[in-house]
């Protein structure tokens, strides 16, 4: 890797090939996920010119940018073959073992796409454009309870429904999104098909509270990455 202090980046070359996936943070390094490897970015606060750089995982890589997901001291990621747990010591533990027909079974697996429940203590996924599965986050790493859920559909093929990507409001409701077929947004846990409404403009999605730091800390926000597709204005 080379810094260029003009440009101000740090050039990485995988030399398996494969492009930069998406990006995490664990225990305060950075973590690069390439498409064949992952690389773990240290940069001391005390000292930033004294940063390294290091390959961490030599055979796996991600293949879905919209399944890296950060839980506690991990990070949750995608990859050939088996979903992942990068763990705080970056030892990347496959952990749809229990479920690894179905996965390998899966299409279009760079489509991946994950989010934590933090108050019910769950992971969604959908594995590529397979159905919805829930990883039980209570017992783990101990265990991985892996269940499969149906979703409501309003018609008599449940497996129609496909969305882009999974949300959540500010209360405990789970929401996917589909932006690219039927444009609407359907509640996970909703009992009847009423819980589905058209995607109109004007509609807003909210992060909620983000923890940056201790709340007696200063922090300036220096970048806001976002992602949308859309063929109407956006205000």
């Amino acid at each position: 890797p080379d810094v260029i202090p003009i440009t101000n980046y740090i050039q990485i070359e995988d030399t398996q090939g494969g492009e930069i996936k998406g990006l995490a943070s664990i225990l305060g390094d950075i973590v690069v996920f390439m498409e064949r490897g992952i690389y773990k970015l240290s940069v001391p606060v005390s000292d930033p010119s004294s940063w390294s750089l290091a390959e961490s995982n030599e055979s796996v890589g991600c293949i879905a940018p919209d399944s890296i997901v950060e839980y506690k001291d991990g990070v949750f990621f995608a990859s050939y073959g088996n979903f992942y747990y990068l763990s705080s010591n970056f030892n990347a533990i496959p952990i749809s073992e229990p479920i690894k027909d179905l996965y390998e079974s899966a299409s279009s697996i760079a489509s991946t796409v994950a989010m934590v429940d933090e108050y019910k203590e769950r992971l969604f996924v959908r594995f590529g454009t397979s159905d919805l599965f829930v990883l039980n986050l209570r017992n783990f790493p101990n265990s991985y309870d892996w269940s499969k859920w149906t979703l409501n559909s309003d018609s008599d093929d449940s497996s129609a429904i496909n969305f882009d990507f999974l949300t959540k409001d500010n209360t405990t409701k789970i929401y996917i999104v589909d932006t690219q077929g039927s444009s609407e947004i359907r509640e996970v846990e909703a009992s009847t098909g009423d819980e589905t409404f058209t995607i109109e403009t004007g509609l807003d999605f909210k992060t909620g509270f983000i923890k940056l730091g201790k709340l007696d800390e200063t922090k300036i926000i220096r970048r806001i990455n976002l992602r949308l597709s859309s063929e109407d204005n956006q205000a």
